[in-house]
C-alpha cells in the first residue's frame, strides 16, 4: 500500500521536473530552488515579519503537498484534479499550520506568502515551457538550415563554382 503512494509520488515528481536531459533537470530544479528561496526571503517579511526559516518551511511544504497528490492519484484517481485536490488540502490542513507555527505568524499571513511562492512555481514553471519551446525549434531550425546550406554546397560542387 506504501509502494502504491511512493511510486504515485515519485510519477508526479516526474511530471513536475523530468526533462529531456539530465542537465535541464537540474538547471531547472536550480533555477526552482533559488528563485523559491529568494522570493520567500522578500515576501517573508512583508507578510509575516520573519524571513529566516525559508528552508524549514519549502522544502517539507512542497514535499508534503507532492505527498498529498500522490495519495489522491494513488488512491482515488489520476485525474489532475483529484491531483491538486489532495494537495490543496494537504496545504490548508498541514503546510499552512507548519508556517504559521515555523514563521510565528497567522494562518492568513501563511496563506499569503504559500499564495506568492505557489504564483513564482506557476510562473517559472511557464517561463520554462516556453524557453524549452524555443530551444527545440532552434534546434531544429539549426539542422535544417544546416541541410539546406550543404544541399546548397553540393549544388556549387556540381556546378564547379
Amino acid at each position: 500500500m506504501l509502494d502504491k503512494w511512493v511510486d504515485a509520488a515519485k510519477q508526479i515528481g516526474a511530471i513536475l521536473f523530468e526533462r529531456d536531459s539530465i542537465a535541464e533537470t537540474w538547471i531547472l530544479s536550480v533555477v526552482l530552488f533559488v528563485f523559491l528561496m529568494l522570493v520567500f526571503k522578500f515576501a517573508a517579511h512583508p507578510l509575516t515579519g520573519s524571513s529566516g526559516r525559508a528552508l524549514f518551511v519549502l522544502v517539507p511544504g512542497f514535499v508534503l503537498m507532492i505527498a498529498g497528490a500522490g495519495a489522491a492519484r494513488a488512491f482515488l484517481s489520476d485525474s489532475l484534479l483529484y491531483e491538486l485536490l489532495g494537495a490543496g488540502v494537504v496545504l490548508f490542513v498541514v503546510v499552512l499550520p507548519l508556517t504559521q507555527a515555523v514563521q510565528d505568524t497567522s494562518y492568513l499571513s501563511s496563506f499569503l506568502l504559500w499564495v506568492v511562492v505557489l504564483l513564482t512555481v506557476a510562473a517559472i514553471f511557464q517561463a520554462e515551457s516556453a524557453v524549452g519551446r524555443v530551444i527545440h525549434e532552434g534546434a531544429g531550425t539549426g539542422s535544417s538550415m544546416k541541410r539546406h546550406n550543404s544541399q546548397v554546397d553540393d549544388i556549387f560542387k556540381k556546378t564547379g563554382n
